[in-house]
């Protein structure tokens, strides 16, 4: 985060056929995830929006299966900026 604090969350992907989708969940709150791609290769992109807040986050990054890094774009209230990320598979 910006102010260098560490998060846990957890993004719960589904797979169906070709289609992907995906639930994001944060502090007690399930988000739904909205233009989730994911490339063969790894790569991914999703973005959050929660509009009472006034936060809209756009993820990209890649993955191998059991790690994911990338970077998280954010606009909170008139500000903007990049955190990275890191993440891995929950069993």
């Amino acid at each position: 985060m910006p102010d260098g604090t560490t998060q846990n969350h957890e993004l719960m992907v589904t797979q169906s056929g070709a289609d992907f989708s995906a639930v994001y969940h944060a502090d007690g709150n399930a988000l739904d995830v909205a233009e989730l791609t994911v490339q063969p290769d790894g790569g991914f992109r999703f973005k959050l929006s929660v509009p009472e807040m006034g936060l809209t986050s756009v993820f990209g990054g890649t993955s191998d299966g059991e790690t994911a890094s990338g970077v998280a774009k954010y606009e909170l209230g008139g500000e903007s900026g990049e955190v990275p990320f890191t993440a891995k598979k929950a069993y």
